[in-house]
């Protein structure tokens, strides 16, 4: 059987805003809470006809409430948006249709997209985008909605996207680290990428991609604290849970599931104390230990969930 893996995305504190419209969660899949927090179910790599996907909008939101997850994100390539006929000059489309179709379900849609150059900081996805169509990419002189890279693109041309996904209060994920070495040895970790760690605009890495866990990803979040994410990267259509396969699915801590405005309260440096038998380690706002279940020594995962201590939890 294969082994259903899981990992862990700290949002942590995704608010309520005063006129939002709270959603119940999709009871399909139960996974324990924890002490002040809400746990839903995501997957935030996902592909539609409206980049280079095989599937419509609402067939993403259709498997996300068929399979129990709460929250998804279609990460179309912003530098892609024809595919099998269909484009649209607005690269919000995708995510517009998926919202509809998910208006009596239990699916949120973050807004999302994926920067994909095929050199560093190679592909990225984006989160808690406010206007996708404000990400240029000066680095592709393609037409017709293909991805050409510029010969010699500059550092500021492959930043472009990345500091408007800044200037709009989100950040970014690396993706799949090492599935571009088919184009030639390379270094995973660059001086660029440092450039986004530093900015605070890297802030996660691809741990799960499919059913392939990637050590590259492991080592590059554990020592550089990056949030850990897993996602379906799905082009065609998502099989069905069965006795042997469920997708890769995101856990992520909230304050209160709800739709349309989201505030990020995850800071660098904070850690999570992760239950053994259930999740990869990675990193979140939780200062709540579990002693038995901690699968890192304690006083490595989070320093201040010592015995005796405030926030320490048997």
């Amino acid at each position: 059987m294969k082994k259903k893996i899981f990992s862990l995305l700290s949002l942590a504190c995704i608010m309520l805003s005063a006129n939002a419209q709270q959603k119940e969660r999709n009871p399909k899949v139960k996974v324990a809470d924890i002490p002040g927090f809400i746990t839903l179910k995501g997957d935030f790599h996902l592909h539609t006809s409206y980049s280079d996907g095989h599937v419509m909008p609402y067939v993403r939101v259709m498997e996300a409430e068929r399979d129990g997850l709460d929250v998804i994100t279609l990460t179309e390539h912003i530098e892609a948006q024809k595919y099998f006929g269909l484009v649209s000059p607005d690269k919000e489309f995708s995510f517009k249709k998926a919202n509809e179709a998910a208006a009596n379900t239990h699916v949120l849609i973050i807004k999302g997209a994926e920067i994909s150059p095929y050199v560093a900081p190679y592909h990225n996805n984006a989160f808690f985008l406010k206007d996708v169509n404000a990400l240029k990419a000066p680095y592709n002189i393609g037409s017709n909605g293909k991805l050409v890279m510029k010969p010699k693109a500059t550092e500021a041309e492959l930043l472009t996207p990345f500091l408007e996904v800044q200037k709009q209060g989100g950040w970014v994920s690396y993706n799949h680290p090492g599935w571009l070495e088919k184009n030639g040895p390379r270094d995973l970790f660059l001086p660029i990428h440092q450039k986004l760690l530093d900015r605070g605009i890297l802030r996660g890495a691809e741990l799960v991609n499919n059913q392939r866990y990637n050590v590259h990803a492991h080592r590059i979040a554990i020592k550089h604290n990056l949030i850990l994410l897993s996602g379906t990267d799905a082009h065609s259509s998502i099989q069905p849970p069965s006795a042997d396969y469920h997708r890769p699915i995101t856990l992520i801590f909230a304050k209160e599931k709800v739709r349309l405005q989201y505030e990020r309260h995850w800071k660098p440096g904070e850690r999570l104390c992760i239950p053994k038998m259930l999740f990869l380690p990675g990193s979140g706002k939780v200062k709540h230990c579990f002693k038995h279940l901690s699968l890192l020594k304690p006083k490595k995962v989070c320093r201040e969930c010592k015995p005796g201590s405030a926030d320490y939890r048997k």
